[in-house]
């Protein structure tokens, strides 16, 4: 693990031998009522037919929030997430990568630990080195080990090589190639999480199709002024 400072961002690089897996940063992207409010639009959009039924009582909910994404996506500060957060994950430039999905998240109470798992087939199109989806979370709850984070696996062992807490409105991005997995939710409450998702611009098109076959119907594309 190490601290750097991106365009003035305090951004922590959680790593391995292939560069950094996940980034973590202190920054509030959103405020508190901004938070709330997509945290309730999510919630309440939860059981239309839309909703993609994920494993273990979780779900990605493609919310109406085109709205409060865009105004996210144009705001100053979102230059500095896709430098400080993402370009690192990619080692790429932010021209050569783009976001493709936005939507809810949504993990029930009761829900178990999920199995270790890529979101993306790794084993046909990619692997590892490639980092062909970069997911960025943004909690619109305070996580705890109670309510759950995101760990990062090693493929037959038990113990997580890190996990992530996340905090209120701070994002946080994961290389999706990772074998990974969301922690259980040990509460009564529901925790909900703002999922954005990029892609490299050159992806191979099997590539694009296994991203497409993990998240069904969750593409995403910036409305127009």
């Amino acid at each position: 693990m190490r601290r750097v400072t991106i365009d003035g961002q305090e951004v922590v690089h959680i790593c391995d031998s292939y560069g950094p897996g996940i980034t973590v940063s202190d920054d509030q992207l959103l405020d508190d009522e901004t938070c709330r409010d997509l945290r309730d639009c999510i919630l309440n959009a939860s059981d239309d037919p839309n909703v993609v039924r994920y494993t273990g009582r979780r779900s990605f909910v493609p919310a109406d929030m085109d709205d409060v994404v865009a105004r996210l996506v144009r705001s100053p500060g979102w230059g500095g997430v896709e430098r400080a957060l993402v370009a690192p994950l990619y080692d790429l430039d932010p021209s050569r990568f783009k976001l493709v999905s936005a939507c809810g998240f949504v993990v029930e109470p009761g829900a178990k630990k999920q199995t270790p798992h890529t979101d993306i087939d790794l084993g046909k199109d990619l692997d590892r080195a490639d980092r062909a989806v970069v997911a960025v979370h943004i909690p619109l709850d305070e996580t705890s080990d109670l309510l759950g984070g995101t760990e990062w696996l090693v493929e037959g062992k038990k113990t997580p090589l890190a996990t992530v807490w996340g905090r209120r409105g701070r994002p946080y991005a994961l290389n999706a190639a990772l074998w990974h997995g969301g922690s259980g939710n040990r509460t009564t409450e529901r925790r909900a999480v703002l999922a954005l998702r990029f892609l490299p611009t050159d992806l191979p098109s099997r590539a694009k199709d296994s991203f497409d076959k993990h998240f069904p119907g969750l593409r995403w594309t910036l409305p127009a002024d």
